[in-house]
């Protein structure tokens, strides 16, 4: 078997763990520029433009989501 020095092995794992919460902290800020109202515009815009849904905007610009096989929309 081979042996590998202490201190190798502590700083190889101090680094792993390191680089997970600098990155966890980055997703987080870097999510944070975009409100939650606007994510759920967006992923609606998108199932709308792949064919997965269907929606209408009322007169306060309010989505109404409509079953794909409702032919009145």
């Amino acid at each position: 078997m081979i042996e590998l020095p202490s201190l190798y092995v502590i700083s190889v794992s101090a680094i792993a763990w390191l680089s997970l919460v600098v990155f966890y902290v980055w997703g987080k800020v870097r999510g944070a520029d975009e409100s939650t109202e606007e994510a759920i515009e967006k992923t609606i815009v998108y199932l709308v433009k792949e064919g997965y849904i269907k929606y209408t905007r009322d007169q306060n610009g309010e989505i109404e989501l409509h079953k794909l096989n409702d032919e009145n929309y």
